[in-house]
């Protein structure tokens, strides 16, 4: 297929090391705010509230934008803004930034046992900005690495956004929301994602791959096309979609499993998730440093059996109770483990975009990641009230092991990740 794009090389980078570095890391840091926002500070903050676990369960689909974040990707290459002689990406991160301190700090002055809908919308309006600026990020990383720096250049992204997700949001405001209320604690949260801006200012300003103006089919039509014509498109798409399911339908509900079986906040933010933090930080660095002495297909099939049985141990926990000595060491195995596929996954999924349609290839393939992230757990609630908690932990091990038999047996069909 032609298209009106010069070939791929990468734009030229005329600034240091050290800046793109620091920038990519003030942009991972507040890229994983929003997401620990809606996901354990808003299962917490519910949980405290008394709303019934259903519906805990099914607020998973106020991170909808982050699944279908591919629809507005296109928007990223066709609209060309120039704020502050920025360029069009850093342009695109500052909008989605201002639009995440706005809707977070807003989230504050609500009250999920009054307005729980209202709620629900703006967490909603969170995803939606945090997805935007994700798109926007992803691209301009795909422009400032090249193949050979993925592994361990997405090992860095991953574990800065771990540092804004774990951190900052989860074991940082779960451990204040005893002592500060929610109200301080979602404020503090809107504050820290201004981080963001500060990796914009710093951020080398990337050179567009084309002097012409995109066209509307350019943007929209001729990324999709290009991923499609691809071999072996379809499979891949589908491995994207089940290689982290059982993983993320588990981590749906952890925040109110270790609540509901007697941890408390603070143990909760400085056993299960401070040490969870430090374990997939280095896990994200071990898949780095594995993927550069082994194949990236490889390296998945080892993460992802590793995944299932992470997952498998949670079961132990409902027949201990509330033990920091059964909770310590499983939760930093699952960690180490999610790092490490998550190092991967992000690696895979950069190689297979074209440099022409970087946003719009990779807002694709992220939002089929996302699918098993978001849609599927919304489910999650009913599965652990039907299964119970042993039979939910056992349910997500078993599921993912599709993901890692197609990797296994159809790889070397995927010619474009090698």
């Amino acid at each position: 297929m032609k298209n009106n794009l010069p070939n791929n090389e990468s734009p030229k980078i005329p600034q240091t090391p050290w800046r793109v570095l620091i920038s990519i890391a003030a942009l991972g840091i507040a890229s994983g705010i929003p997401l620990g926002v809606v996901t354990s500070l808003l299962q917490a903050w519910m949980t405290d509230a008394g709303i019934n676990l259903k519906l805990i369960g099914m607020a998973a689909l106020v991170q909808l934008p982050y699944t279908l974040k591919f629809v507005w990707s296109p928007a990223v290459d066709l609209v060309k803004m120039n704020f502050f002689h920025f360029g069009p990406r850093r342009s695109w991160m500052l909008i989605a930034q201002v639009g995440l301190f706005l809707s977070t700090f807003s989230l504050a002055f609500m009250d999920p046992q009054i307005e729980i809908s209202l709620l629900l919308i703006m967490c909603t309006a969170i995803s939606f900005f945090g997805a935007t600026h994700d798109i926007t990020i992803d691209a301009f990383r795909r422009d400032v690495l090249e193949d050979k720096d993925l592994g361990m250049g997405s090992a860095f992204a991953t574990n800065s956004y771990l540092i804004g997700f774990r951190f900052l949001a989860t074991v940082l405001g779960l451990s204040l929301a005893d002592a500060l209320g929610w109200k301080t604690v979602i404020m503090i949260m809107a504050c820290f994602s201004l981080i963001g801006v500060l990796g914009t200012i710093l951020a080398p300003k990337v050179q567009s791959l084309t002097k012409k103006s995109v066209s509307i089919k350019t943007a929209i039509w001729d990324p999709f096309v290009n991923f499609l014509s691809k071999k072996g498109a379809l499979e891949i798409l589908l491995f994207i979609l089940l290689f982290k399911v059982g993983d993320n339908i588990a981590g749906n509900l952890m925040t109110p499993f270790y609540l509901k079986i007697g941890f408390t906040k603070v143990e909760v933010a400085w056993v299960g998730k401070m040490i969870g933090f430090w374990c997939m930080l280095a896990g994200g660095f071990l898949g780095g440093w594995m993927m550069s002495k082994m194949s990236i297909y490889r390296a998945l099939i080892i993460f992802g059996i590793l995944q299932s049985i992470s997952t498998l141990l949670f079961a132990i926990l409902e027949t201990t109770g509330p033990s920091i000595a059964a909770l310590a060491p499983i939760v930093g195995f699952e960690n180490l483990t999610a790092g490490m596929g998550s190092a991967g996954f992000a690696a895979f999924m950069l190689k297979l975009c074209d440099r022409q349609f970087t946003a719009t290839q990779y807002a694709l393939l992220t939002s089929f990641m996302g699918i098993p992230r978001v849609i599927i757990p919304a489910t999650a609630g009913f599965m652990a009230e039907t299964l119970g908690w042993s039979g939910f932990f056992t349910f997500c091990a078993l599921i993912a092991i599709p993901g890692v038999l197609m990797i296994l047996w159809r790889s070397r069909h995927w010619y474009e990740a090698k």
